[in-house]
């Protein structure tokens, strides 16, 4: 876009030089590309603002997927807090539980130990004597009951004090769950406020993608226009195609994993929509949220949100060769970070203001774009 409007440009300067080569037009040729440059500085002056524009959209769009980056963190720390503190609940309740059966079983024990300590008072001496029960040992068997006795009331008391404090810290855990739960429902609806922030940015970025290209498309009509121009712009509009150095990665060339399963929707080296460029990674369309995973041992030289990709992760696996993840929804490592071959580093997403879900990856070697899609294994 911005290109095209150089060129216009070029040309009119061009066709107004002297000594360029070219005959001198005529008064009504000059007067149409007088017209005509008053047109193309007023569009051009239009693309410069909503570039602006976009730019600002796309730096508020960083800063609201990074907050949104942080909240998925902060959630995925919460609702381990809250398995962790239901599993505690949970023993807490099997012991209290133990505890309640150990107490009414004492508490039997007792009550039966009471009602025959009771007989044996009420048993007159007579009775005693006929059943030749001797008083001395009478006695002794109520010093041993009161004494068992007294041992299953201190245990009844120790099991009433441990069921009291099970019963407290219950009460704090689910008292902490209470807190945490509304934690979480705070934080998912800032997240779910930050969604439909991005939302709005995202549709108006499309609507000032949809003027840049309407007022692209204005340049090249007034460009068609004027014929006298048509063989300068010809000449002028040609396009070297860009040269990619294909070269092996070591013994791994065919051999690497894919970085997640999906469909490929755009392929190294294809044209991009709406501009002179050419894919230099390939673009894999799969669920937000699907897991991202480092394809080769490296360390992270990148982990942020750069304009065009996005959350993006960059790994640096030595010798000049890097890969490159792009449009995640979360990432999960920081620069300094060493991987693992198949270690999940990321979240797939459409960060960075694309309508699709998915990742965009890319290798590089000594700064050079590779084709992805010969060094991974044949079957991703």
């Amino acid at each position: 876009m911005g290109r095209t409007v150089k060129l216009i440009v070029f040309c009119l300067l061009f066709a107004f030089g002297i000594g360029t080569g070219y005959p001198e037009t005529t008064t009504p040729q000059k007067q149409r590309l007088t017209i005509l440059k008053n047109k193309i500085t007023y569009l051009k002056s239009k693309l410069t603002s909503e570039k602006k524009q976009k730019d600002q959209l796309n730096t508020e769009l960083r800063n609201t997927e990074i907050k949104i980056g942080r909240i998925n963190s902060e959630l995925r720390t919460l609702e381990k807090r809250l398995r962790n503190q239901q599993q505690k609940l949970s023993i807490l309740q099997h012991q209290t539980s133990d505890a309640q059966d150990h107490l009414e079983e004492q508490q039997q024990t007792i009550a039966k130990q009471i009602r025959i300590a009771y007989m044996m008072n009420r048993q007159n001496p007579i009775k005693l004597i006929l059943n030749q029960q001797a008083p001395d040992k009478m006695s002794r068997s109520l010093i041993y009951f009161s004494y068992f006795n007294q041992q299953r009331q201190d245990l009844i008391t120790e099991l009433n004090h441990q069921i009291a404090e099970l019963e407290s810290e219950k009460h704090s855990i689910r008292k902490e769950k209470i807190q945490l739960n509304r934690l979480q429902q705070a934080q998912q609806d800032q997240q779910k406020n930050l969604k439909n922030s991005n939302h709005k940015r995202e549709a108006l970025i499309k609507k000032i993608d949809s003027h840049i290209q309407k007022h692209s498309s204005e340049l090249t009509q007034l460009e068609e226009d004027k014929k006298q121009l048509e063989k300068i712009f010809a000449q002028i509009a040609k396009q070297s195609q860009p040269i990619h150095r294909q070269r092996s990665f070591r013994k791994m060339r065919q051999f690497l994993p894919w970085p997640m399963k999906g469909h490929v929707t755009h392929h190294f080296g294809t044209a991009i929509a709406h501009s002179d460029l050419s894919w230099n990674g390939i673009l894999i369309k799969a669920p937000e949220g699907d897991p991202v995973h480092g394809i080769y041992p490296g360390k992270v030289a990148f982990a942020d949100w750069l304009k065009g990709f996005g959350e993006l992760v960059i790994i640096d696996h030595g010798g000049g060769f890097m890969t490159l993840y792009g449009r995640n929804r979360q990432i999960y490592k920081k620069v300094g970070d060493s991987v693992k071959a198949n270690e999940i580093i990321a979240e797939a997403g459409n960060s960075g203001g694309f309508k699709e879900s998915g990742l965009y990856f890319e290798i590089r070697y000594n700064g050079q774009p590779l084709n992805p899609e010969k060094w991974l294994k044949k079957h991703g």
